[in-house]
């Protein structure tokens, strides 16, 4: 395949210059320190191939400690839920993860200037993105030498990107913490939850690395992190609840249940395809969820093509296929 399939479609590059954090083993760390870093040879992270990084040292933590973490979810929502009034339970919490860490992670320091970022957070970026990912990304990743690529990695690949910038910026875990918006919503620190990943395309550009202490304030600090995006964790959970819930109360109004009733009760129906379907919903924000409910009605007469219908010969047409490709193919 053509390395000049794209040219660089975004208008502008950012420049970053500071610190940004990297959690490793103690091992991974030592090495980093006598011969720098080394890129990431898998293709589906999240942003590609490269070396990622955070700009505030806890979420370094937590990147090292998740596995560990989610291990002692069951302590952490006990200690939260006794709302911080048993100190002692929580300092010795506490002191338990802080060793934990000290014993196998350490967070590389790594210092920054005038680095060229494609910053993903851009509005126009994200348009250009979006506009990439329907034009060629669906209609080439099918290709065997780019099979498996994260979207952003294809970018690299498939254009002259490596030539345009060192890294790639990206706000991830933007939601809100809380449910329902206090009238003094702006002054909670915590109402939203983001925070920006950093992939490291170019090593070249890495100016310094030092290693830095951890101290338990930290500890505490990235533990209460997760408390937050446990509960976080939960909204959603909730959210997706009530939507499959809402969902499975409507159903009985659509063409779809009653095209496809033979093919349900007999245990025929593509199970793909109905979990097609559901991911695909779960994927709107609340206000697309709500307005296509009510685009759809119940009048039968009236309902537009969607999940809940779908002519006999639209299902024969796509029941063999993968969810993502149904969707697609169906124009939902």
């Amino acid at each position: 395949m053509s390395t000049n399939l794209l040219k660089n479609p975004f208008k502008n590059i950012n420049r970053y210059s500071g610190q940004l954090y990297h959690g490793t083993t103690k091992e991974s760390a030592a090495k980093i320190m006598t011969d720098n870093f080394t890129m990431s040879s898998k293709n589906t992270l999240h942003l590609g191939q490269g070396v990622y990084f955070y700009d505030n040292e806890i979420y370094a933590i937590w990147w090292t400690l998740r596995d560990y973490m989610k291990k002692q979810s069951d302590d952490i929502e006990e200690l939260d839920s006794d709302t911080g009034t048993n100190k002692k339970k929580w300092e010795e919490f506490y002191q338990k993860v802080y060793g934990y860490f000290e014993e196998r992670f350490a967070v590389i320091e790594t210092c920054f200037e005038n680095v060229r970022c494609l910053d993903l957070d851009n509005v126009k970026n994200k348009l250009t993105l979006e506009e990439i990912y329907v034009k060629f990304y669906r209609k080439t990743i099918i290709s065997k030498e780019l099979k498996g690529l994260s979207v952003y990695e294809f970018l690299f690949k498939c254009s002259n990107f490596k030539d345009e910038y060192d890294m790639i910026v990206l706000t991830t875990n933007n939601y809100s913490t809380m449910i329902g918006r206090p009238k003094d919503h702006r002054l909670f620190p915590y109402m939203n939850l983001p925070y920006r990943i950093y992939c490291l395309k170019n090593i070249k550009a890495i100016k310094s690395v030092e290693k830095i202490n951890i101290e338990l304030e930290n500890i505490e600090d990235c533990i209460h992190f997760v408390v937050l995006k446990n509960k976080l964790y939960e909204k959603k959970e909730r959210r997706k609840m009530y939507k499959n819930n809402r969902i499975r109360e409507i159903s009985e109004n659509y063409k779809f249940k009653e095209k496809i009733e033979d093919e349900a009760n007999d245990g025929t129906i593509s199970r793909r395809l109905v979990q097609g379907v559901f991911d695909f919903l779960d994927s709107l924000t609340d206000e697309e969820f709500e307005r296509m409910l009510d685009e759809c009605g119940n009048n039968d007469d009236n309902v537009p093509n969607g999940p809940f219908h779908m002519s006999r010969e639209d299902y024969e047409r796509v029941k063999d296929m993968d969810p993502e490709t149904a969707v697609r193919e169906l124009g939902w």
